[in-house]
């Protein structure tokens, strides 16, 4: 039951966008360094590079809504329209949009998306008690696996651990040009003093078989 409910609460509020615009993107960060248990990138995306020139883009970006309607709608549509590059989206269903932008509005898009969403996920520990749970959170260049040093199970489990790490990632896959259907996204929660591992959430198996 905890389990479905985390599911619920991710898939609320996949297609929240990260706010600001390309031209404040904070300064750049990353999730890995020296002592990183990803040296060769982790699980990551099958044949990902992190592209981040514009000659890696083609400017179509398709997004999926997985709790139905579209993607973006009111304020969160107006941003996207603003963003640099923007040139049009359209509804494929009802519930995905494609969205069309230069390759350079795209890759700046991306840039900040990696950078913002590597800055607030590294200030997850910080924020609030939550450093009273988890001791440090660790992840790929891809955004594809995470591993979170847990120091003592909240009472209401890992579900917002998950919503805040997922809403980050799948943006930041969704604007390289990753399908649906092919996110990767592996998080484990591993206990920080026995290394035992906890909890596994897998994007695959949790969400995608789940929409089918």
């Amino acid at each position: 039951m905890k389990k479905l409910l985390t599911i619920i609460l991710v898939l609320s509020l996949l297609a929240i966008p990260l706010a600001c615009s390309n031209n404040d993107a904070a300064e750049e960060s990353t999730g890995t360094d020296s002592g990183s248990r990803f040296p060769t990138g982790g699980e990551q995306r099958p044949e990902t590079t992190s592209p981040t020139d514009a000659g890696d883009f083609d400017g179509e970006i398709v997004i999926r809504s997985i709790m139905g309607g579209p993607p973006y709608s009111g304020s969160d549509l107006e941003e996207i329209e603003q963003l640099d590059g923007f040139i049009s989206h359209e509804m494929l269903d009802e519930d995905t949009m494609l969205i069309k932008m230069t390759p350079e509005g795209q890759a700046a898009r991306v840039k900040y998306l990696r950078e913002e969403s590597a800055a607030v996920i590294e200030m997850i520990p910080e924020y609030e008690d939550n450093a009273n749970y988890i001791k440090s959170i660790e992840f790929d260049d891809n955004f594809s696996h995470f591993i979170v040093e847990i120091i003592e199970t909240p009472e209401h489990g890992y579900g917002w651990f998950t919503l805040g790490l997922v809403i980050y990632a799948y943006q930041v896959q969704v604007f390289e040009g990753v399908q649906f259907e092919d996110v990767v996204m592996i998080i484990e929660y591993i206990d920080s003093q026995t290394g035992e591992v906890l909890e596994v959430f897998d994007f695959q198996k949790d969400v995608v078989s789940s929409a089918d």
